[in-house]
Order: C-alpha cells, then structure tokens, then sequence
C-alpha cells in the first residue's frame, strides 16, 4: 500500500511539472490581458472626458486651450503642419522675443508634431483631436510603469494588477488631464517612472548594464521634456545621499561603480546633446554637481576620500558660479517659494509685502499647498490602505532588514509626500510612489494574515470598494459638485476656486480680433490670455506664461505694478512695447484673493485714478485707450499713439453688471480716492453664479429640454443680476414653447434694460418672420446685425427673410456674407446651394 502511494505522489508530481508551465503562461496571458484593458479604459475615460470639455469642436481647435497649454499647443501644430519654429519667437514676447531653444522645452512639442506629420494624417484628422488621442494614451503608459514596479518588488502578478488599478482610478493620476490641460507633465512622467523602474532593476543586482543606459536615457529625455523634471532629479540624487549615509558611505551597497559610471556617462552625453539641456548649463547644475561627487565615495581610503570630496566639491562649485550652471535666475522664483512657505508655516499671508515678487508670483493654484478637503477628496482610501505598509518599512529600516530598492523607495515616499505638503502639484509624483505601498500591503496581508485566503480576499475588496469609491465619487464631480463634495467643503469651510474668464469669450475675442486687426498688431493682456489670442490669431503678444524664463517674469512685474499706476504711466510702458490692443480682465480689479494680479502687484488698496479703475468703471475718462468691444469679462481697448488725434469712435458697449459701479458698493464718496472693494468678492462670486445658471441653462436650450432652461433664466430674475441676454433666453425658451406673447412681453422688458443688445432684436426678428411680419422682421434683424456684425446667424435669417419675400438676390447676397464671416455656418451654406439650385433650374425654364 505505501508503495502504491510513493509510486502516485510521484506520477502527480510528474503531471504537474508537466502542466505547470502551460498554466503559468496561461495565467499570465489573462493578467496581460486585464492590464490593457485598464490601460485602454482609463485612456478612453480621458478621452471622453476631454471631448465632453465645453471648450472641445472636433472641427475647430479656436481656444481649446488655455495658458501655457495654448503656448505649447502653437508649436506642436507649427511642427505638425511643417511651420518652421524660429530660433527667436519674437511673436512669442514682443519685442525682446524668445530664444526657444535655450528658454523653451519643445522636445514634446516636436515629437507630437512629427509623428503627426510623418503619418500623414492632415487630410484624416485635425491635429487637435490627435493630440488628444495621443496625450491620453500616451500619458496613462504609466500605468504599465506601476505594474512593472510592484511585480519587481514583491513578484506577484496579481498584486502588481491590483495595484495597477488603483493607480489608474486615483483622481490624482488623471485628474489634470481631463481638465483640458496639454502639459509637459504628460509627456515626462511616463519617462520619469520607467526610469525609475530601469534604477529598480540595478538595485535588485541586476548585471545588466543597459538598465544604467536606459534609466538615464529616459530620465534625460524628461528634463528635456518639462521644466519641472529638474526638481525630480534633485530629489532622486538626494535621496541616493540619504542612501548612502544609511549605508554609512558605502556607495558600492547603493549600486556599483560600473553602473554608477554608466548612468552618469549617459546623463553627461545626453545632457551635451540636447539643446535645451546644453544651452542651460545642464552639466553644472547642481544634481549633476552633486552626482560627480557621489563618485568619490567609492574610494576606498576614507582620508583620501575625504580630501578630494573637499577639493572637489569647493571646484565644481566656483566653475558652476563661472558658467552660470547653478541657473538660479530660471527657478529662483521655485525656491523662494519654498522658503517662504517654511516661513509662514504654508500659510499663506494676508500682507502681500510679506513676501517677495517671486513667491507671489508661484504661490497660486496648483502651488498652493492642499488643504484637508483636498487631501480628503484625493487621498483618503489610499492613505489608509498605506498606514500599515508605511509602519512596517520603517521598522525594517530601524532593524536594517531593508532591502536596498525598497529603501530607495521608501525615502523616496517620505521626500515626496514633505514636498507634496508644500505644492498640491506635487501630488502626480506623490501618488505614484505612496500607491507602491498599497502593492506591499497586500504582498504583507498574503505573507502573514493568519487567516489565509479569506483574510486576503476581505482585504483585498475592501481596498478595491475604497479606491472605486473615490473614483465614481471624483467623476461625478467634474461637471458640478455633488453630495460628498459639498459635505467636505462644508466641514473644512473651502470654497471653490473663482474661474473668470470664459470660453465662450475667449473665442468671441478671437473672432473678433481677427476680423478688426491686422497681422502685424502687437496685443498685451494678462497671462493666461496672450497665449490665447497668440495661438489663434497669430498676433504677436508682450507676455508669455513661461515663468522658467527670468525675463518673462520681469515683464509680467512691469505690467501688474504699472496697471495700478496712473493712466499715464501704464500708457508710457504700452508706448514702450508698442502695443496696440490691451485685452482688460475683469478680474484685474474685482479679484481681491490671494491667487489675484492685485495680491501679486501688492495692490490691495487701488485709486480711482488708477488705470484699472477707470479701465472697469469709466472707460470714457481715458485719454489714450479706446474701448473698441466688450465681452462679458473681457474688454478690448485700442492705444491712442498721439492723445492729440481725435478718434471717432462709433462703439457703443452694451450694459453689464460686471463693469457696473453701482453693483459693487457704488461710487458713494466722490472725495474718497480709494476704491472701496468691501463687497467685492460676494458680488462677483453672486455674478459668477449667475453666468453659471445661465450656462446650465443653455445647456438644456442646446438639447432642446425648453422649460428646464426656462426655470434656470427666471431664477435667475429672481435671485441673480439679470441683463438683456437673461431676457432674450427667456424669450427664446417661449418661442419655442409655442407662447409668443410671453417670449414678446420679455423682450421688450430686455429692451428697456438695453435697446442695443443684438439678441433681443434677433429673437423679435425671428418671431416678426414666424408671424410672417417680413417688413418688420428685416428691419429688426438689420440693427441686429448692426449691433453684432459678428453674427452669421443674423445674416442667414435676413436671407431667409427676403427668400420668403421673393428677393432672391438679396437672400443669396446674405448667404455669402455668412459664409464669409463664419465658413462653418452650415444653414448659409446648405440654404445658399439651395438658393442657387433653384435659380439655375428657373433659368433653364
């Protein structure tokens, strides 16, 4: 009988290392399965999300983007359409100009345009829809970076997979993205963590050396790639140090010196070679210069070591001061920001002139630190799930039983979270290296959990439950606040970010600037806006976002201090720099938070005779700026070169509460010069929440539900600042409810609050042409038409009225002045073929 088992046992053992194989490759081909499909889903989620973005036309890229992505955006399309980029941009900061290869990072920029230009696609896609398409995929390869880490770490396949979905459904790892952003971040993170996978592989005593050649290959292409990347190289060079004094010197128990040699070699050459990297002294910068010395510490002699570390250090430094390679005028302004935030405890102050210009001038946004709603909202469930994984490692570390990748990651963990802490930013890098951790807590809960399978799968749910939770809850929160949003904001008392400016505005400016200046007009607004009007006008502009370049942000000091200035003194710095059109903000005067221009000019308290003062509120007192066209938060102002000529200016600026005295506080002292802005924030914010009804109401107008519409505008009425555009949506949403006498009595209630608003007219026009009042409809539709000569639409109804009228040559002179002004209408051109059909088949009869 014992025979008979021994002889079984055997014949099973056989059996299984026969089919262990196959069910391994088996295994692996689902896990490789599961982590494309996620790859794919979460690029296909971005995309999604970033189509559904008011500002995205799948045929038309005007103003799709805003800021820095708007400024990249130009030189990824001027690639991809064969534009050469000058070496000097001057379009890009007039008058100085822009050196783009030494101040600009346009390594991304070239490669998207390349390979769109190389594929041939022009006559298949618009190139902004295939940027989208690549960024999202391309961006959530760092996904597979995530796999590939924790299966190294800890050799599991399905930890690694697990993992892998957590990363890909934190808000953090997506949430930029989907906001319409085209950053450089995109581009290099997935760099930035293959390479650390590539550093990974060399601490797992990998004796391969191409993992040295391929870790500062890529790590190389990142810096020159994103500005940024240079922070994240400080930080890994620092966290080697923090290695090697663990190791008490012994850079050999950090990597070897092959390895050591190779990495820098390849850093050494790459750096040389790209021109971004070598015009700025990438070599003396003061990672590098901290890398050379790293090599002393593998002499072995500790006298010797000692002396030249000394020697060589104070040398690396005088030759880096000689070249300029420490650079500190491009990221002066990153470490001041830094210092101050130790100062005041990341609190930032209520004083302006408590901190200087540079710190000012970061300490917005996305660099400000998180708050706990914040921290909260995007990190909750992993922070929990990482408490106990976090615990373990440092006991490890106290029991020197650490293994050397993990230690690298483990600092690593530590430094980013600190630097997390003083920049949200931040938190792209910070949420890669704290989801590891998840990888080893569920690698610890396999290895000790008493209780086995069913301990493991209790977990593991739990923790996927979590990570779903802040997902869905995420998502559901892009478009407009929901339950747990509001729940946060009402515990930490956080209010959501002001967004002034509009897209709907910024692309009425761009239409309008195209049709009434020319090519060579030199534009100064703030900037966010400039690169807007640059990237889709082709006007030159005075400043850029690029805040890396020191004289940018000279120029952006310049123009926030003078603005605040008397009217001459802000027209002598236009004169200076030529300008011709200054686009005004609403938000230079009425934004008073910490985030706002007047915080950054120091300027909380403003004059009357201030130049932004009079730009809001009396436009008519200027002597040397023209108001030429207004927009809901924009204006547009011409500069008078001689303040001598008399300019007939027929423009008459239709009412807006945003640009009215009355409506924040009134100017109830004349012989107070100070502008008193007490109410400012709660009326703007009531403002703002008025243009946001009237955009939800829009939408549903835009899907035809009417009455939901109808309900937003006369809330509105009721609760809001209502101006003549309120009337005419109200009306219109009659109109199409079939109540004409209702949509009638609001629009001459719009007329009474403004007789020159061109939607009023145009919505009476429609009604006279329903009511087949043709002769009255005309006449309505023509002032229309003159108060917005804009509007192609207006044009197509004058069209269609005298069609109706049996004017035929007048209706298909109407067409094509629509055509001309908006090649896109599709009623001008589809009525015009019509029209011209018609008359070819008369004329053969």
């Amino acid at each position: 009988m014992k025979t008979i088992k021994s002889k079984t046992t055997q014949l099973n053992t056989q059996k299984k290392s026969i089919v262990t194989p196959y069910l391994n490759n088996y295994y692996g081909i689902i896990i490789l399965f599961t982590l494309l499909i996620i790859y794919f889903f979460v690029s296909f989620f971005k995309i999604n999300q970033f189509i559904k973005l008011p500002s995205f036309n799948l045929k038309d890229d005007t103003a799709l983007f805003w800021t820095e992505s708007s400024f990249q955006y130009r030189y990824a399309k001027m690639i991809a359409y064969d534009i050469e980029i000058p070496r000097m941009d001057y379009k890009a900061q007039y008058p100085e100009g822009v050196d783009t290869n030494k101040e600009l990072t346009i390594f991304m920029e070239k490669i998207h345009g390349y390979i769109y230009k190389t594929l041939s696609l022009n006559n298949k896609i618009p190139f902004h829809v295939f940027l989208i398409y690549f960024i999202c995929f391309f961006s959530s390869l760092s996904i597979i970076s995530v796999y590939l880490v924790v299966n190294l770490l800890w050799d599991n396949k399905k930890i690694a997979l697990l993992v892998s979905f957590f990363y890909a459904t934190s808000p953090s790892s997506f949430g930029r993205i989907i906001t319409g952003i085209y950053g450089y971040e995109d581009f290099a993170l997935p760099f930035i963590f293959f390479s650390i996978y590539f550093v990974l592989k060399i601490f797992s005593n990998s004796k391969n050396s191409i993992y040295a050649f391929l870790a500062a290959s890529f790590l190389s292409i990142a810096l020159a790639s994103w500005h940024f990347s240079i922070f994240y190289f400080i930080v890994f060079v620092l966290t080697l140090y923090i290695m090697l004094f663990y190791y008490r010197g012994n850079a050999d128990k950090v990597f070897s010196f092959n390895f050591y040699m190779l990495f820098l070699i390849t850093l050494f050459v790459l750096g040389s070679i790209f021109s971004y990297l070598r015009l700025n002294r990438f070599l003396f910068s003061i990672p590098m210069l901290f890398l050379y010395i790293f090599g002393l510490f593998y002499i072995s002699n500790k006298t010797v070591r000692k002396i030249a570390i000394i020697v060589t250090s104070v040398s690396l430094l005088i030759i880096a001061i000689l070249v300029k390679g420490l650079n500190y005028t491009s990221y002066g302004h990153v470490y001041s920001l830094f210092v101050y935030k130790l100062l005041f405890f990341l609190q930032k102050p209520v004083d302006p002139s408590l901190l200087n210009i540079e710190a000012r001038g970061l300490w917005i946004e996305d660099f400000n630190s998180p708050t706990w709603g914040y921290l909260i909202h995007h990190y909750l469930p992993i922070s929990l799930i990482c408490i106990y994984p976090l615990f373990k490692s440092t006991n490890d570390l106290m029991k020197k039983k650490i293994e050397t990748k993990e230690l690298f990651l483990f600092i690593s963990v530590i430094l980013w979270f600190v630097l997390f802490i003083f920049v949200r930013r931040i938190g792209v890098f910070f949420i890669w290296f704290i989801v590891i951790f998840i990888g080893k807590h569920l690698f610890l809960n396999f290895k000790h959990f008493k209780n086995g399978k069913k301990a493991t799968t209790i977990t593991t749910f739990l923790i996927l439950g979590l990570m779903c939770f802040q997902y869905f809850q995420f998502v559901n929160g892009i478009k407009a606040p929901n339950i747990y949003d509001k729940i946060i904001a009402r515990l930490f008392l956080e209010k959501p970010e002001i967004k002034v400016i509009s897209g709907q505005d910024c692309k009425l400016l761009i239409r309008w600037i195209k049709t009434n200046s020319s090519k060579d007009d030199i534009f100064l607004a703030n900037i966010g806006l400039s690169p807007v009007i640059l990237t889709n006008t082709d006007r030159s502009i005075v400043l850029n976002p690029k805040y890396e370049s020191y004289e940018a942000r000279k120029k952006v000091n310049n123009y926030a201090f003078n603005l605040y200035e008397k009217e001459e003194v802000f027209y002598d710095l236009c004169k200076k720099w030529n300008v011709k059109y200054y686009v005004y903000q609403i938000d230079n005067l009425l934004d008073t938070t910490k985030d706002s221009l007047r915080y950054y000019a120091n300027k909380l308290s403003v004059e009357k005779n201030s130049a932004a003062y009079i730009f809001h509120f009396r436009p008519k007192a200027l002597k040397h700026f023209i108001l030429v066209k207004q927009f809901k938060t924009l204006r547009v102002y011409k500069v008078i070169e001689d303040n001598k000529l008399i300019y007939k200016n027929n423009y008459v600026s239709p009412y807006n509460p945003m640009f009215d005295i009355a409506v924040f506080g009134g100017d109830e002292n004349k012989y107070e010069n100070k502008y008193n802005d007490s109410t400012n924030l709660i009326n703007l914010e009531k403002l703002l929440l008025t243009e946001k009804m009237k955009s939800e109401g829009n939408q549903c107008v835009f899907e035809n539900k009417y009455y939901e519409g109808l309900q937003y505008y006369l809330a509105i009425l009721q609760n809001g600042f209502p101006d003549a555009s309120i009337y005419s949506n109200i009306a219109q949403c009659y109109y199409e409810l079939n109540m004409i006498d209702k949509a009638q009595v609001f629009i001459k209630k719009g007329l009474e609050t403004d007789e020159n608003d061109a939607s009023l007219h145009s919505i009476l026009g429609i009604i006279y042409y329903t009511t087949e009042r043709y002769d009255d409809a005309l006449v309505v539709l023509k002032k229309a038409a003159i108060i917005d000569p804009e509007n192609s639409n207006n044009l197509v109804n004058i069209g269609n009225t005298y069609l109706k009228k049996g004017f035929i040559n007048e209706s298909i002179e109407y067409y094509r002045k629509a055509i001309e002004i908006d090649s896109e209408n599709e009623a001008a051109k589809r009525n015009l073929a019509v029209v011209l059909q018609e008359r070819k088949e008369n004329n053969y009869h």
